[in-house]
């Protein structure tokens, strides 16, 4: 089974800050990064969340993303 989540990383030093579980349903993210989906058909490898995508990333979960402190990646786990 996978996990996917949001690591945040600190700018400063690249330090893992923290992970967050995302339940955002397989379809919606396979159409939100459809143009990833032929190089990664399961989206198993890391995306960097950039701040044009907090407007979809905000329908899902709450955070207060913070682009000048930190960097987001949407990643997957095996559990």
């Amino acid at each position: 089974m996978i996990q996917r989540e949001i690591e945040i990383f600190d700018k400063k030093n690249e330090e893992l800050i923290s992970i967050l579980e995302v339940f955002i349903p397989d379809e919606v993210l396979f159409n939100y990064y459809k143009d990833y989906r032929e190089e990664d058909p399961c989206l198993f490898y890391s995306y960097e969340i950039y701040e044009k995508d907090r407007a979809f990333y905000s329908k899902y979960i709450t955070i207060e993303f913070d682009f000048i402190k930190y960097d987001y990646f949407l990643s997957c786990s095996s559990i």
